[in-house]
């Protein structure tokens, strides 16, 4: 139950009027909003990961790392909730890919390459069917781009590429290369941290891999999945 006091006049006189108002059901509504966007959520996820068991893990592994990096470069309490999200349901489009692609263990052919870089795209498609997911739906979209513009699906390049779907690429990039993928063994961290630093202003935006770097370094590992 909620109070409100306002002012009301008359020409002649003012008084005040206590105005209380019953929050208990817009409170239930919310909580129930809540809890049906998590389910939605690892629904999603598990659906997503199941297309591969090498990807296991690596959607929460990303959400943590670059939710971490968000915070570290002090974006707002709303915009970390968005970053955190958006890696849960960053390869949300490979439900589109054929499993046999995805678990292919010898190089992949130019086709297979492009149909895999549609993830992007298709996982625009999906989470355009509810409202609640439009404000990830760009980070997820823009997270293969490149500063340069080799990336994909629009080769956008600097600023063209909105800064959470820079940490989004960042923390995916380390992310993929310390684990273990259908074409090779895991690489490890010194290789991935290289990959970053060298890449740092040309491929992957230099503050968020200074930042993701710093991470690692002061000790910053993933949960056990």
């Amino acid at each position: 139950m909620t109070d409100l006091v306002v002012p009301v006049e008359d020409g002649k006189s003012r008084i005040f009027v206590n105005v209380s108002s019953d929050i208990t059901e817009q409170k239930r509504t919310e909580e129930t909003l809540k809890n049906t966007l998590k389910s939605t959520v690892e629904v999603l996820s598990v659906i997503t990961e199941s297309r591969s068991p090498f990807s296991v893990g690596h959607q929460k592994n990303v959400s943590r790392l670059a939710s971490e990096i968000a915070r570290k470069l002090g974006l707002g309490e709303e915009r970390l909730g968005f970053v955190t999200l958006a890696g849960l349901l960053l390869d949300v489009g490979l439900i589109a890919v054929p499993s046999e692609i995805l678990s292919k263990t010898g190089l992949l052919n130019d086709i297979e390459r492009r149909l895999i870089e549609q993830h992007v795209v298709k996982g625009k498609e999906i989470l355009e069917k509810a409202d609640f997911f439009r404000p990830i739906i760009v980070q997820i979209y823009q997270h293969h781009e490149r500063l340069d513009g080799s990336g994909y699906p629009r080769g956008l390049k600097g600023d063209e590429i909105i800064l959470e779907a820079r940490i989004l690429a960042v923390a995916d990039v380390f992310e993929s290369m310390v684990s273990h993928r259908p074409q090779r063994p895991a690489l490890g961290i010194e290789k991935a941290l290289l990959e970053l630093k060298s890449n740092a202003g040309t491929l992957y935006d230099p503050n968020v891999v200074k930042t993701c770097v710093l991470l690692i370094e002061s000790g910053f590992t993933f949960d056990s999945n």
